[in-house]
């Protein structure tokens, strides 16, 4: 077992990567609804849940990144 912590970065950022899958995957379940069962669904309804999980989902995938960008920028000082 890894004891610095670099595995549970690996299962943040791979939750992370799994809710931005989820969140696209939606597009293709509206696809299906609207195209080819002909159901009455708009985006609209799509939105909120493709957001839900992907917005979050990239924050944690992408946390590195984001991380040593937020340092940088604290050492800086933001003006």
């Amino acid at each position: 077992m890894i004891s610095d912590g670099r595995h549970n970065k690996n299962r943040v950022e791979t939750f992370g990567a799994a809710l931005v899958l989820l969140g696209l995957g939606m597009w293709g379940v509206y696809a299906i609804e609207r195209y080819v069962l002909h159901l009455p669904v708009t985006d609209r309804q799509f939105m909120p849940y493709h957001l839900a999980t992907v917005l979050p989902g990239m924050l944690l995938w992408q946390r590195r990144i984001l991380t040593g960008v937020v340092k940088k920028w604290l050492r800086r000082g933001i003006k």
